[in-house]
């Protein structure tokens, strides 16, 4: 006797059902055909397929009615559901034609996970559908369930296409099909539902036929009309172990640096010294005089050629971008700086691409234990997902400015320390190769020389996976800060048209956003930015944050930017509310982020 589980919203005894022997499970006080009656068809038609066409004499068919009018299944109902099965568990296959997508907690993802491994280990084949909609769902998602979509290629209900290396297993018939129902008697329907059914009732068949129930995949593959295999992917680069507590000197001072220095309090590890080459008169200065808007730790520059790489005082190194400085000094200081770790066993974290040195080095593992850079590259994206995406159920803030150089990162910190120390679990998006300097959960480094050799629904993937690992964390709500600007400036260059930001827009989706803007920026330019966000990814502008920097014309067409003046921001200020209704706030006035987090916990409690 081979026993079913149809987890559904019942049976209704259609005459093509009705000889199959049919009872209900006592889940909720369910044991006769009466209480799992079927009032809306789905349960019906599901029933149908899973025993069409084979020996239904040795078969049973356990019924739960889970939902009723209408086709939704929330998880809570489903935990109840297979916490019962998992103590109650007498059943071959269990059918689940529908799952859950988003919109519910990290914990009860994590539960429902746990349920179904316990099941499976307890001998019993889950077989569930993919949405519809052809979002990422759940249960089908887990590696202990076989998860069913439906293929285009697929014309016959017993055919289908077995899939190695993804999260979809089985790719079934799901089109137009005849069915058993309610009321009318039979109805033509399509969907994933029944490309599971079909499947179910496949593996039903070579279980009759003492096919052992740990080589039903491998069945399954045998005679499918075709394998689909993807390639194994690489996760993105996380954060290298050793930086934490190690004892760093930086090189040069330039503004990537700055941030390691001004939130030098939230980083895990120790700074030793400082350096910088000689012509950018820097030597000697200090850096709470340079870094003056930060109350920070006193210490001077150094002269770059004094560095003893011999020293035990040090372990290593954090390179900014040195590009244009080796032009000018005509030196080239990420091999100088590169070689002297290797040699004298320092680690190197540099923020420019190290791949061609890494691909031409001799001594490859030699070469990725000291060395290290931000990259994403086509071997990160993951594989098999026929462009499925997470539901993310975490509130997203996002960072957007009108410009580069804005002070993004600085609110995108302050907010970050503001939120933690308020005890929050704090996830976090940077886009800036320090971002592992803080712990981050990921950098995604698509600005000034960036290191993300991926584009367009590549990068979207990739972020809705890194997003959905975040929430996986149990974070209460994830920061993500974007580069340069939103909204084309112009159309006459493809420069001035940012699509890497619609990439980071829609692989990230927040849920609402603080606009960074400039005292210069004019007013329709700063509305069309709001809604370009505000349209893209249906997220609400919560406040205006004005930066206090202006463009200054010196002749033609060339600027250079200046210190705004309190009468500029005022008269700016001022202009602006005429044009928006979101809050304006002053730059100065936002690092205190008291006013930042008042709206957003306006916002995301509403």
């Amino acid at each position: 006797m081979i026993n079913i589980l149809l987890i559904d919203s019942g049976v209704f005894l259609h005459p093509k059902i009705s000889c199959v022997n049919i009872c209900g499970t006592g889940f909720r006080g369910q044991y006769s055909v009466e209480d799992i009656l079927d009032t809306v068809g789905h349960g019906t038609a599901v029933a149908f397929l899973l025993i069409k066409g084979i020996d239904i004499s040795n078969i049973r068919l356990s019924v739960v009615k889970l939902f009723d009018d209408v086709y939704d299944c929330s998880i809570e109902d489903l935990l109840e559901c297979l916490e019962y099965v998992s103590e109650h568990n007498e059943y071959d296959l269990i059918n689940m034609s529908f799952g859950v997508v988003s919109g519910y907690e990290c914990e009860q993802i994590e539960r429902l996970k746990f349920l179904c491994n316990k099941i499976k280990n307890q001998g019993t084949i889950i077989v569930a559908a993919y949405d519809n909609t052809g979002a990422i769902s759940y249960p089908a998602y887990f590696e202990s369930v076989i998860g069913v979509d439906s293929s285009p290629k697929v014309n016959k209900r017993y055919e289908y296409e077995f899939v190695m290396n993804s999260c979809v297993n089985i790719r079934g018939y799901g089109k137009n099909q005849k069915v058993a129902w309610v009321k009318p008697d039979y109805t033509i329907i399509e969907g994933n539902s029944f490309s599971c059914a079909n499947i179910s009732n496949v593996i039903i068949d070579k279980l009759l036929q003492k096919c052992k129930k740990e080589d039903i995949l491998k069945e399954l593959q045998k005679n499918a009309m075709n394998t689909i295999c993807f390639d194994d992917y690489v996760p993105a680069r996380t954060r290298p172990k050793w930086l934490h507590r190690s004892r760093v000197i930086t090189f040069p001072f330039n503004k990537e640096i700055h941030s390691i220095y001004a939130y030098e309090d939230m980083l895990d590890f120790q700074i030793i010294a400082a350096y910088d080459v000689k012509y950018r008169a820097l030597i000697g200065k200090n850096i709470d005089e340079i870094l003056s808007y930060k109350k920070i730790k006193r210490r001077s520059i150094n002269n770059y050629d004094n560095i003893d790489w011999k020293s035990d005082l040090f372990d290593t190194v954090i390179l900014g971008h040195v590009g244009e400085l080796s032009a000018i000094c005509k030196r080239n200081f990420l091999e100088e700086i590169m070689n002297n770790c290797i040699k004298n066993g320092k680690k190197l974290f540099a923020f420019d691409d190290l791949s061609e040195y890494a691909s031409k080095f001799a001594n490859q593992e030699k070469f990725n234990e000291c060395c290290y850079f931000p990259e994403v590259t086509y071997q990160n994206i993951p594989k098999g997902r026929f462009g499925k995406l997470f539901g993310i159920q975490m509130p997203i803030l996002g960072i957007v400015g009108t410009s580069s150089s804005q002070g993004k990162l600085t609110i995108q910190m302050e907010l970050r320390r503001k939120l933690m120390e308020q005890g929050y679990n704090v996830g976090q998006i940077g886009t800036e190769p320090t971002a592992f300097c803080y712990d981050m959960d990921f950098v995604y480094p698509y600005g000034y020389k960036s290191t993300v050799k991926t584009v367009g629904y590549h990068n979207v993937l990739l972020l809705n996976n890194i997003i959905h690992d975040i929430e996986m964390k149990g974070c209460d709500i994830c920061l993500v800060g974007a580069q340069t600007n939103i909204a084309a400036y112009a159309y006459v260059n493809l420069k001035n048209i940012p699509l890497f930001q619609e990439d980071f827009l829609y692989g990230t989706m927040p849920d609402s956003f603080f606009l960074v803007v400039n005292v210069h920026d004019e007013a329709e330019y700063i509305k069309r930015t709001m809604k370009t966000v505000e349209l893209m990814v249906e997220s609400k502008c919560l406040g205006i944050i004005v930066y206090p920097i202006m463009q200054k014309q010196v002749i033609g067409t060339l600027y250079k930017k200046v210190y705004a003046l309190e009468e500029d921001y005022l008269k700016f200020s001022e202009s602006l509310s005429k044009e928006v209704t979101v809050p304006i706030i002053k730059f100065e006035e936002a690092l205190n982020t008291n006013i930042l987090v008042e709206l957003i916990f306006s916002f995301f409690t509403e």
